[in-house]
């Protein structure tokens, strides 16, 4: 047996996958993403491993038992990514576990076919790389299955993006870099075109493991900081792998032409010019890996920093709970007596003025109580009280306390659907909900001078989030001054700033409701978040709120 040049790569490659794939179930064997994610990592070893064992044995019969090994882990790969499919998108019905247990089955009888009759594998090419199966007569059934599977993936992953693409959650950011990675996978079937005759290098195994660890990151990266230093090197070297391999199975290639054509070309190049490009390559790569974990370790220290400060800053908050609310209510006492005892001996323009103060000081109150509950809240200090509410009523409780701006700015309010009875009850906090919804409802008619505002309330029966329960929705549309697109990726934090135009229609709001009324939607496993076109084309506010307890 001789080592070809073409297995070099393929070898190295299993044994990345088979490092990643153990890595992977030991540090999180409790998470079931994580152990299917290894299972698919382990078939992608034994496809890669035996196949890169088949380029180097020196007969057909070696070569013909090692690809038959190697093809099961193709077969078995294909199951058990749509399983990892199901399994990250949370699809748990009888109709997904129906499928899953149909695909798995129809995968166990190819392999049945592979290993015990001619039907699969018809016979062996042999290829400038070493031998390669020949597609039997059951084999473009297998490739039905393969693509089926590849664009089912592909649509439930898009699908999930559209419906989460708005959201700053980190299940947005891992569903995105899967929708790569499957992407990629895709590309990996050119694998196939060798089964039938055409003499192209099967480089498929490149898309094969960037796939793999473009999932990994998005796994690891966002739920385990201590490692994803490690999957950024291991990307690194995939990525080296993947473009010495090319280099040198070009070079391997070219030279086997120049032999045949032109005389006096001697063999050894090959090596050497194969050793030079993984030198170059692997230097490069190398130096980049320790950037990524220099950068790491500057990231981590960061992150300790600012945890620190995020515990002083909610202690602080704590202490100084009383300091805050204290002369606020003295100052408001005070000033209560004065306007309702000593009315007679003072002035009204004094009268005025202390009433404006005696406005100022609830205003200030309100907001000093909502920031702290939401602080409170942040930190667990502050447990909500949930029970059944009807938001329906939550909402009108709104449109009474307001209605005076509302006739003010000649607006018309839409509840859909009308009949209350099918506004539901839903666990949830009331009196954190009338704050949620009177600053929703309160902007949208401040920054609306005519028109109409529908505020609509609708079932929704997929998941939020991953969670199996289904939710309920509210939005808030209106026809008033619209919102800046740059302006909506920051519109629910604590440092969003109004625009020019929302402050000239109200020039004493605060630019802070929003960012009290998301912490409100979280603490309630919720979400919450605003579609616009731009300035003076309205804006649409959404909330959903689970219907059970997650």
């Amino acid at each position: 047996m001789h080592i070809s040049v073409y297995s070099i790569f393929p070898f190295l490659g299993s044994l990345l996958l088979l490092f990643l794939s153990i890595f992977v179930y030991f540090k999180q064997k409790s998470s079931s993403i994580n152990r299917v994610f290894s299972r698919f990592l382990f078939f992608a070893f034994i496809w890669l491993f035996f196949y890169a064992g088949s380029y180097s044995v020196a007969t057909p019969e070696q070569s013909l038992f090692l690809l038959r090994i190697g093809y099961s882990g193709v077969i078995l790969f294909m199951s058990s990514v749509l399983h990892f499919t199901f399994s990250f998108l949370n699809l748990k019905s009888r109709l997904y576990k129906g499928i899953l247990i149909f695909s798995y089955a129809i995968s166990f009888i190819f392999v049945y076919f592979l290993y015990q009759t001619n039907y699969f594998i018809s016979d062996l090419y042999e290829y400038f790389w070493g031998y390669y199966p020949k597609a039997g007569i059951i084999h473009p059934i297998f490739l039905v299955f393969v693509f089926s599977i590849v664009c089912s993936i592909n649509f439930l992953f898009f699908i999930n993006w559209l419906k989460i693409r708005k959201e700053t959650s980190l299940y947005r950011y891992k569903s995105q870099y899967i929708l790569l990675a499957f992407f990629i996978f895709s590309l990996g079937i050119i694998d196939f075109i060798p089964n039938y005759g055409i003499e192209i290098y099967p480089f498929g195994w490149v898309f094969t493991i960037l796939f793999s660890f473009i999932i990994a990151y998005a796994i690891l990266k966002y739920q385990l900081m201590d490692i994803s230093v490690v999957i950024k090197k291991a990307f690194f070297y995939s990525v080296g792998i993947a473009i010495a391999s090319g280099i040198v199975v070009s070079v391997s290639f070219l030279s086997s032409w120049l032999m045949e054509n032109i005389s006096g070309f001697r063999f050894w190049t090959i090596p050497l010019i194969a050793g030079i490009a993984a030198f170059v390559i692997g230097n490069l790569f190398w130096r980049k890996s320790k950037q990524v974990e220099k950068a790491y370790e500057v990231e981590k220290q960061a992150h300790k920093e600012l945890k620190h400060l995020s515990e002083v800053k909610d202690q602080f908050i704590l202490a100084t709970q009383h300091h805050l609310r204290t002369p606020l209510t003295i100052m408001k006492g005070y000033l209560s007596v004065i306007l309702e005892k000593h009315k007679e001996s003072i002035s009204k323009e004094v009268e005025n003025y202390l009433t404006k103060t005696s406005d100022s000081t609830n205003r200030l109150i309100k907001l000093v109580n909502e920031l702290l509950d939401v602080s409170q809240l942040e930190i667990g200090k502050k447990p909500l009280k949930i029970e059944p509410t009807n938001v329906r009523n939550i909402i009108d409780d709104t449109i009474k306390d307001i209605q005076p701006e509302i006739e003010k700015n000649n607006l018309v309010i839409k509840i859909l659907p009308e009949n209350i009875k099918e506004w539901p009850n839903i666990p949830a906090d009331p009196e954190k909900l009338m704050v949620v919804f009177a600053n929703l409802i309160d902007n949208a008619v401040k920054y609306s001078s005519q028109g109409e505002i529908i505020i609509q309330g609708k079932f929704i029966p997929s998941s939020i989030k991953g969670k199996t329960n289904s939710s309920f929705q509210i939005s808030i549309k209106d026809q008033g001054i619209g919102i800046n697109t740059d302006e909506i990726p920051t519109l629910f934090t604590n440092y969003f700033e109004r625009g020019k135009q929302a402050q000239k229609l109200y020039t004493t709001g605060r630019g802070i409701g929003l960012f009290i009324t998301a912490s409100i939607i979280k603490a309630h496993n919720g979400r919450i978040w605003a579609e616009s076109r731009g300035y003076n084309k309205g804006a649409t506010f959404y909330v959903e709120l689970p219907m059970g307890q997650n």
